[in-house]
């Protein structure tokens, strides 16, 4: 009988000449050939804890980086078989069984794994192991028919993410909110969340997903639109953009990114890479990102104001804060007040009404009149713009208004575009499930002051190329254009 050697089983590599997968060699002279598999096997929970250990005190970055990322989980196998082999053999596994499964033990997503790795899918939201939600770009918000295989996996899954981000996650702290490089989560469980434990999950996007032509295309904006998003950018104005979450502000912001004078200094402030900018954007953009640290121990963290108190020794033209959530806003308000460029987004129910939301965050930094700060407020940023997720699934930009001043308790803005709703149509589609259509338009409904025109012309921008510098249509008699609040 002729005996037959397996490059294969020894580590080679077909197609790489000369090439040997050392960690697989080193594994299969220890095992002295033997690596039958047995499918039924589980992996012993001690090795699984073991290397658990072993990456999150040399490799927890690398863990971070790899939930819901391909090529980052290819890094995290290659350490994973590395450190395996320098173990006593487990029989009864090959090297790439126990790989795999001590990474799937360690960061993979379970049965959200699939839907991860969608670029469509924005957020993915658990109110239990067996009800999951999707937000998905093109499909709406839906009820998946995944669920988890038991309760104790969807647990083993939400304490992935606690262990990988060194918090602790227990009845006297229910709630955990971690950032990963690809996403970020919500946690809130025990006593707190009364019919199971609440993840929600943030995908972060890793490319661009709007561009002129989508944003005209999916309704977004209207074509007329475009250039104002050119002459904000170029005369580096200062922006709020406000709308609920999952209504495309942080896509927008990276899309307006694009806009600016692209030796334009540029900082972007943020809790975790959520934009992604370096991979969408090349060393020319003169692009720069800084990130806060929150750490339990709040002597080692670092705060929106921290990183604001050294924005302008950095010589930037324009400051970019992904959110306003709190006390920041003061900071933000100063750079504002300086004449930088600044684009940021809040939580507001339109354009008019963030300039009251953004007073309220500012006071818990300081203590003086709410009246003030809105009228500073209204005098240091030129435009708010609002975006909704409407009825039909469709984000659209719905409001952009021009700030003016603020006047005998009243804010006094001019809207320049409004979305029109002419029509919405109700339906059933083939689930039984209600359905909308929406008919409507972005209309233009006023013009830029003569201040702002004055100022785009001296920062070198074609005011005559911008339909919002024109005077309006003359009405006729018995039509009516969109009211103005």
């Amino acid at each position: 009988m002729e005996n037959v050697i397996s490059l294969e089983d020894l580590g080679y590599i077909p197609l790489m000449p000369e090439r040997i997968n050392i960690e697989t060699f080193i594994y299969i002279i220890k095992s002295g050939g033997h690596t039958s598999t047995t499918t039924n096997k589980e992996i012993p929970q001690d090795l699984i804890d073991t290397v658990k250990k072993y990456l999150l005190d040399e490799h927890k970055e690398l863990i971070q980086e790899s939930f819901g990322d391909e090529v980052k989980k290819k890094a995290l196998w290659g350490v994973v078989s590395q450190f395996i082999t320098s173990q006593p053999n487990i029989e009864g596994f090959t090297l790439e069984q126990l790989a795999k499964g001590i990474v799937d033990a360690v960061a993979g997503l379970d049965v959200l794994e699939a839907f991860a790795e969608q670029d469509t899918v924005t957020d993915i939201i658990c109110n239990n192991w067996d009800e999951i939600w999707i937000k998905d770009l093109e499909k709406g918000d839906y009820l998946s028919n995944v669920t988890f295989k038991s309760k104790e996996a969807y647990l083993a899954l939400c304490n992935k993410f606690v262990n990988a981000s060194g918090q602790t996650w227990t009845h006297s702290k229910p709630k955990c909110d971690a950032y990963f490089s690809n996403m970020r989560i919500n946690l809130v469980g025990f006593d707190i969340s009364k019919y199971g434990v609440s993840l929600a999950i943030r995908i972060f996007g890793k490319t661009l997903r709007i561009n002129d032509e989508i944003i005209v295309e999916e309704g977004l904006a209207s074509k007329e639109m475009l250039p104002l998003f050119t002459a904000m950018m170029r005369s580096r104005s200062r922006i709020l953009i406000s709308g609920e979450t999952g209504t495309g502000k942080t896509e927008f912001m990276k899309y307006l990114l694009g806009k600016k004078v692209k030796t334009d200094k540029t900082l972007v402030l943020q809790d975790v890479d959520e934009m992604n900018l370096k991979q969408i954007y090349s060393k020319e953009w003169n692009l720069s990102t800084w990130l806060t640290r929150e750490r339990e121990d709040s002597s080692t963290s670092v705060t929106y104001e921290d990183l604001l108190s050294g924005v302008v020794r950095q010589t930037i033209k324009i400051i970019c804060i992904n959110e306003l959530r709190g006390r920041e806003a003061w900071g933000a308000k100063k750079i504002a007040e300086t004449g930088h460029g600044i684009l940021t987004s809040l939580h507001s129910p339109s354009a008019a009404d963030s300039v009251e939301r953004y007073s309220s965050m500012c006071l818990e930094a300081v203590n003086i009149s709410k009246e003030y700060l809105q009228q500073s407020i209204a005098l240091n940023f030129d435009y708010g713009m609002h975006f909704e997720l409407m009825l039909d699934g469709k984000r659209r930009l719905t409001e952009i208004v021009e700030y003016i001043g603020y006047e005998n308790g009243k804010l006094i803005y001019t809207p320049l575009y409004l979305f029109n709703v002419k029509e919405i149509k109700e339906f059933q589609d083939e689930h039984d499930q209600t359905k909308f259509i929406i008919n409507g338009s972005h209309e233009r409904v006023g013009k830029l002051s003569g201040r702002m025109i004055k100022e785009l012309k001296f920062k070198g921008i074609k005011t005559s190329e911008l339909e919002v510098t024109k005077e309006l249509p003359v009405v006729k008699e018995g039509e009516k254009l969109i009211g103005i609040s």
